[in-house]
C-alpha cells in the first residue's frame, strides 16, 4: 500500500476527510462551544486576547477569508486526514487492501469523539494533530520534504494554545529521558538527531505567539494568564481556601491592639470599605467610603503611633490619614503627609478574640462612626460616640493577598471562579490587576514544602479524575442571540448568523447519550486490552518495535494532557476527549497488526 499512486493517495485522504466532516454536514453548521466567539472576533478583528493565544484565531480568520466558517474547519479536518493516512502506512505497512483504512477511520469516527473536534471551531483537535506530527517525525523515515511538512503541523499545533506547548514540551522531554535511558529499546528506532530536532521546535514554538503579539500589540509577550488558571484550580481543590485562612489572620499584640502590617478597614454597618478618593497621590485627598476593589487606595498600613494610637497611612499614596474639620464644620478624612498631630493619631480598640474594632480619633476624642443611612458610595464618616454601635465598628481584614476579604466565600469550583459574572477573579482585579499577588500565593503554593504534599496529592487527584472524564459533546450546546459566538458571528461575518441558528446545534437537535455510553466501554476495554498485551510477555513479543513505541507514547500523552488540563487549570470532558480517542485507534491497529501476524505465521506453516 505504501507504495500507492498520488491518484489513489489523493482519493483516499479525500475519503478521510468527508468522513471526518460528516458531523458538520449533519449540523449544517461548524460546531462550536462558549470559547469559539473569541476565537472568531479575535481573528477576524484582529485583537489579542487576555485569556489565551491569538494565533487559532488568525487561522480562523485567514482561512475563513471573512466569508464561511467552513473554510477553516475543511482545512484543519484535511490536515488530520493526511496525518490518519500516513499513520495507517506506516503503521499498516503490510495492509494490501486499503480497506482496512477505511474500517478503522469508521469505527472510530461512529464510537468516539474524533469526527466531533475535527469540525469544532476551537483549537482542540490540534492536540491530535501535533501528537501524530511528533509520531511520525520520530518513528517513519521522511525525505525533507514531508520532514519540514510535519514540523509545519507540529508547530502550528503547538502555537494554537498554551496548553498544547507545555503537553508536548512534557512530552518531549520524557521521550528525551527514554532514549537516553533505552526504555523499550527505542535507540534501536529513534536517532537522538530526531528527538533533538523535536526539543528545538518544541523550544522554539514559545517564540510564536509573543511574535504574534508583538505584530498586533506592540508587545514581546505570551498572552493568556497561567497564574489565573492555576488559582482557579487551588480555588477548585481547597488549597486557596486552606492558604488564605492561614495568611490572612488579623494579629494582635498582648494589649489586644494590631500588630503593624497592611490592612483593609471594612465598616460593620455601611459593608464598605476606607477608600481614598480616585485612587489619588496628592495630600489633601479625601478619604471616605467605597465598595471593596482590593486596589491599593483601600490599603492601609497600620504602624505604632503614641502609646496606643496607631498612624494610618495609605499603601497607594504613602499619605497618613487624618481627621479635619469639613466646611460644614462636621467631623471629614484625608489623608496628608506625616506629622505628630493628634489628628493622624487612631486607637482601634478589639471586642475580644475577633478582628472588629472601633476607632477613637484622638484629637477630638470620639469614635470614627458610619452614618446611618451611609450605605452610598463615596459617603464621608461622622463622629461616634458608642464604640459598641455597628456604625462605629470596623474590621480589619488582612491585606496579605486579594483573597483575604473572600476567605470564607472561595468557590470550589473552577469555572465558577474564573468566569461568573460576579466571581471572586474579577473583585480581585480580574485578568490585569494583582498579578504579582498571584503569583506571590501561586509561588508559595509550589515551593513552600507545607504545601508541596498537599499540592501534589491534589494534582494526583486531578490527573486521575481527569483521564476518567471522556464524555462527547462538552460544550456543544444550544447558543442563542445573546451568546458570544452569535455575537462574533454577527459582527464578523453576518452573512453566517442565520445558518448558525438554524444548526441542528442551535435547535438542541444533537444528542450523545448513545455516543458516550458506548464511548465509554470502548475506552475501557481499549485499555484493559493495551494492558494486557503489555502485561503477558507472549504477546508483548509479537508487538513490533516501532508499535511498541507507539502504544508507550500513547500512554504518555493521555496522562500528560489530564495533568495539564486537570491538575493545572480545569477537570472538563472537553479537554480529555479530545485526546482519548486515539486509545481505541491504536488498538485497532495493533489488533490488526498482531492479526496479520499471525495468518502470516500460519500461511508460512502450511507451506
Amino acid at each position: 500500500m505504501n507504495k500507492q499512486p498520488l491518484f489513489t493517495k489523493i482519493i483516499w485522504v479525500k475519503v478521510l476527510l468527508f468522513i471526518l466532516m460528516i458531523p458538520c454536514i449533519y449540523n449544517a453548521f461548524p460546531l462550536v462551544t462558549s470559547d469559539s466567539g473569541t476565537y472568531i472576533a479575535s481573528g477576524l478583528q484582529g485583537w489579542v486576547p487576555i485569556d489565551r493565544p491569538l494565533f487559532y484565531g488568525l487561522f480562523v480568520g485567514f482561512l475563513s477569508l471573512k466569508h464561511s466558517l467552513w473554510y477553516p474547519i475543511i482545512i484543519q479536518s484535511l490536515i488530520l486526514a493526511i496525518l490518519l493516512f500516513k499513520m495507517y502506512q506506516h503503521f499498516l505497512s503490510s495492509v494490501k487492501n486499503g480497506m482496512i483504512y477505511l474500517f478503522i477511520t469508521l469505527i472510530i469516527c461512529s464510537l468516539t469523539g474524533i469526527a466531533w473536534f475535527s469540525v469544532q471551531i476551537m483549537p482542540d483537535i490540534f492536540v491530535a494533530i501535533g501528537f501524530f506530527s511528533f509520531v511520525l517525525l520520530l518513528l517513519k523515515p521522511i525525505e525533507n520534504i514531508e520532514k519540514w511538512t510535519l514540523a509545519l503541523f507540529y508547530l502550528i499545533s503547538l502555537a494554537m494554545h498554551n496548553s498544547h506547548m507545555l503537553i508536548f514540551n512534557l512530552l518531549t522531554i520524557f521521550v528525551l529521558i527514554f532514549i537516553k535511558f533505552n526504555f523499550i529499546s527505542l535507540k534501536a528506532i529513534i536517532p537522538l538527531k530526531k528527538i533533538y530536532f523535536i526539543l528545538f521546535l518544541s523550544l522554539f514554538s514559545w517564540l510564536i505567539n509573543p511574535t504574534i503579539n508583538l505584530i498586533y500589540e506592540g508587545k514581546f509577550r505570551h498572552s493568556g494568564s497561567p497564574y489565573a488558571y492555576l488559582m482557579a484550580k487551588y480555588a477548585e481543590n481547597g488549597l486557596l481556601a486552606t492558604y488564605v485562612n492561614e495568611k490572612c489572620v488579623t494579629k494582635k499584640n498582648k494589649t489586644n491592639h494590631p500588630e503593624p502590617g497592611v490592612y483593609f478597614l471594612r465598616n460593620v454597618k455601611s459593608n464598605l470599605f476606607l477608600d481614598v478618593e480616585g485612587y489619588s497621590m496628592e495630600a489633601g485627598a479625601k478619604i471616605h467610603q467605597w465598595e471593596y476593589t482590593g486596589a491599593d487606595n483601600q490599603k492601609f498600613i497600620l504602624e505604632p503611633g503614641d502609646g496606643n494610637y496607631q498612624k494610618i497611612a495609605s499603601v497607594k499614596s504613602g499619605k497618613y490619614v487624618s481627621s479635619y474639620n469639613n466646611d460644614a464644620g462636621k467631623l471629614a478624612l484625608k489623608q496628608d503627609n506625616s506629622s505628630n498631630n493628634n489628628n493622624q493619631l487612631f486607637e482601634l480598640k478589639f471586642e475580644n478574640n475577633s478582628p472588629i474594632a472601633s476607632i477613637k480619633i484622638k484629637d477630638r476624642n470620639a469614635y470614627l462612626s458610619s452614618d446611618t443611612c451611609a450605605t452610598a458610595f463615596g459617603m464621608q464618616f461622622i463622629e461616634g460616640v458608642d464604640s459598641k454601635d455597628a456604625n462605629c465598628q470596623f474590621e480589619l481584614v488582612s491585606a496579605a493577598n486579594c483573597f483575604c476579604y473572600f476567605k470564607d466565600n472561595i468557590p470550589t469550583n473552577a469555572m465558577v471562579f474564573l468566569w461568573d459574572s460576579k466571581s471572586i477573579f474579577s473583585r480581585t482585579g480580574n485578568w490585569l490587576n494583582h498579578e504579582k499577588e498571584y503569583k506571590k500565593v501561586m509561588h508559595d503554593m509550589l515551593f513552600t514544602p507545607a504545601y508541596f504534599g498537599r499540592n501534589f496529592k491534589a494534582a494526583l487527584s486531578a490527573t486521575i479524575e481527569q483521564l476518567g472524564r471522556n464524555n462527547v459533546g462538552d460544550g456543544i450546546v444550544k447558543y442563542d442571540t445573546t451568546s458570544s459566538p452569535y455575537f462574533a458571528i454577527q459582527n464578523t461575518i453576518p452573512k453566517s448568523s442565520t445558518k448558525f441558528l438554524e444548526s441542528r446545534e442551535n435547535r438542541g437537535e444533537l444528542q450523545f447519550v448513545l455516543l458516550n455510553y458506548v464511548n465509554e466501554y470502548l475506552m475501557k476495554i481499549s485499555f484493559y486490552i493495551v494492558i494486557i498485551l503489555l502485561a503477558m510477555p507472549y504477546f508483548r513479543k509479537k508487538i513490533k518495535p516501532e508499535m511498541l513505541a507507539l502504544i508507550y507514547f500513547t500512554l504518555l500523552i493521555l496522562v500528560i494532557n489530564a495533568f495539564v488540563t486537570g491538575a493545572m487549570a480545569n477537570i472538563l470532558s472537553r479537554l480529555q476527549s479530545r485526546i482519548s480517542w486515539i486509545l481505541p485507534f491504536l488498538v485497532l491497529m495493533l489488533i490488526y497488526n498482531l492479526m496479520e501476524d499471525e495468518h502470516d505465521k500460519n500461511k508460512l506453516a502450511k507451506e
